[in-house]
């Protein structure tokens, strides 16, 4: 018997297909004629909806604020050329106050806004727990800068982050220091120092992960609870434990503060080991030291600036936020999402989220304001965004950093 295909339109722009089949067997003609028709309706005419989700109230307000200011502009530019494909563009905004909780309801009210694309949140915790209802809803969610791990690790189909991940770092540091030359040619002796807080220990297991694979083992772990009044007296211990093994190379994931008075005590001892902070090794607190030549040349992972393109500073301006430089961060990475988004549609020629997905993350390079972003399948950049940086002694004998270059030590 031949299969009978009726279109119901539903609310929104989305049709609903229902196939009326006989016994036996559906028409193979009716499914594809269903499929472009489904993709025809989609592609001309009518509206996209932009959500955008972040905390428009509350102390995080400016960010939220900046992701929408962003977004409209980019709608507007938009729709003034005609619209993506054929539709118009048109922004919904809603309000997540940096919370889980109200990071759910946000959602909920842009899957019912019939939002296809959502440019947010600004927090990671508020993106992992609204992400459940874009993924069940088909919504492409675009992060622009959450950076906990799982978001990507639970492997939804539809989330491209621009943010690096937070473990990221440690690898491109344990990378760095596995090169380190030990004698014999043995494999070098490591050890990972963190203050056993969540994240320090997230980026110590991340680098034990990355030595494994690499058939390194971990020498020597040690752990400087943060704040304790035996602080000092731990260091002494942990320093002599590290001189007495003799180990080549450190990654460090605790504090600034600690990482001075560890390294004072290296020094003191006259153990000369590779050793790698993180990014917050870049803290002033570090670099007023009272002995800043027992700090010179230790190395730490940062995140390099990215490259700008085209006039940021007129966009902000016509986008109306005030805010410029690294206080404009949100507003840069919410146009950079809006970029991806219209790059891939048109290279589609597409406006369905799970199409737009698969783009996104096949690992083509997009051009953004950001500079050039690629996406693995899992949807996390591909570059690498973290570079190493050395502290030295300056000429007025005051430590500042700066970018390590490949291959020097």
């Amino acid at each position: 018997m031949i299969a009978i295909c009726k279109t119901i339109r539903t609310a929104g722009l989305r049709p609903a297909f229902y196939l009326l089949r006989g016994r036996h067997h559906i028409s193979q003609t009716c499914i594809v004629a269903a499929a472009a028709m489904m993709f025809v309706s989609a592609a001309h005419g009518g509206e996209m909806v932009i959500g955008v989700a972040g905390p428009m109230t509350g102390p995080l307000a400016a960010a939220g604020k900046q992701y929408a200011a962003a977004v409209a502009y980019s709608a507007a530019q938009i729709n003034k050329s005609g619209g993506l494909n054929g539709q118009r563009l048109r922004v919904v905004t809603a309000d997540d106050r940096a919370t889980p909780k109200q990071a759910l309801a946000a959602a909920r009210k842009l899957v019912e806004a019939k939002s296809a694309i959502v440019i947010g949140h600004y927090n990671s915790t508020p993106t992992i727990a609204a992400n459940e209802i874009y993924r069940k809803h088909d919504v492409l969610l675009v992060a622009p800068q959450a950076i906990i791990s799982r978001l990507t690790d639970l492997e939804a189909w539809n989330v491209v982050r621009l943010a690096p991940r937070a473990d990221a770092q440690a690898k491109v540091a344990v990378d760095f220091l596995a090169t380190r030359k030990p004698s014999a040619g043995a494999k070098p002796k490591i050890a990972i120092v963190h203050d056993n807080s969540p994240f320090p220990r997230l980026l110590a297991e991340k680098a034990e992960s990355v030595l494994k694979a690499r058939g390194i083992g971990i020498a020597l772990e040690g752990e400087i609870p943060p704040g304790s009044r035996h602080t000092r007296s731990i260091i002494r211990r942990l320093s002599d434990r590290i001189a007495t093994s003799r180990v080549d190379a450190i990654y460090w994931t605790g504090s600034s503060a600690d990482a001075a008075q560890f390294l004072i005590a290296l020094h003191q001892r006259k153990h000369a080991a590779g050793f790698v902070g993180t990014d917050v090794l870049a803290s002033p607190v570090f670099a007023r030291s009272n002995n800043p030549k027992a700090l010179a040349g230790a190395y730490m992972t940062l995140r390099s600036a990215s490259p700008a393109n085209g006039n940021i500073d007129a966009m902000l301006e016509l986008s109306g936020v005030k805010a410029r430089g690294e206080q404009a961060a949100p507003a840069l990475a919410a146009r950079a999402a809006m970029q991806l988004v219209v790059a891939a549609a048109r290279q589609t020629g597409s406006n369905e989220p799970r199409r737009l997905a698969r783009h996104l993350r096949s690992g083509k390079r997009f051009q953004t304001v950001l500079g050039a972003m690629s996406f693995n399948a899992a949807g996390d950049r591909q570059e690498k965004l973290f570079q190493i940086y050395r502290w030295i002694l300056a000429e007025d004998g005051k430590l500042i950093y700066q970018r390590e270059k490949p291959g020097s030590e």
